[in-house]
């Protein structure tokens, strides 16, 4: 399964997203934060959380 939308979109994903999915399905997350372009500040990746850990932590799934 793959996730391409930009970042500041991610929390609006559907809580649910993966429902039905099972653990061992991967995810792989090929976006990139553009803060001054599209995506706005995020503070838990400014502070130095990777991108695909916040990525993670919206979804729920690593």
């Amino acid at each position: 399964m793959v996730v391409t939308i930009p970042q500041a979109k991610v929390p609006n994903l559907p809580k649910d997203l993966f429902a039905g999915v099972p653990a061992n399905v991967v995810v792989i997350d090929t976006g990139n934060y553009y803060p001054q372009q599209r995506d706005g500040r995020i503070d838990n990746i400014e502070q130095g959380l990777t991108e695909s850990g916040w990525v993670e932590q919206q979804i729920g799934r690593s």
